[in-house]
């Protein structure tokens, strides 16, 4: 006979950092009915770049060693290997 508990199963997200919410936001796309763990992830990296999470997302983040700022970005989906991604992006900044 098995000690373990049984727990519901329900999506959960894991964040590195303590950016609460960039988390809540990713949990809440989460909980959208056809969501996807990828929906949730851009959701998530989308607040922190709105917020400039900890001062180094986002735009207007830490710049490069020459003194200017850059994006640069990587997403893939794991399941089909489709990947979207962006480095060295300069003139980034809207007016």
């Amino acid at each position: 006979m098995s000690t373990a508990k049984q727990v519901p199963s329900s999506p959960i997200v894991v964040n590195t950092w303590p950016f609460i919410n960039a988390t809540r936001n990713a949990f809440a796309k989460m909980m959208t009915s056809g969501a996807t763990c990828l929906d949730a992830v851009e959701v998530g990296c989308r607040t922190c770049e709105d917020e400039q999470c900890d001062g180094s997302v986002g735009w207007g983040n830490h710049p490069a060693e020459d003194g200017e700022t850059t994006l640069d970005a990587l997403i893939i989906d794991g399941r089909t290997m489709s990947v979207g991604a962006v480095a060295k992006y300069i003139d980034f900044f809207l007016e």
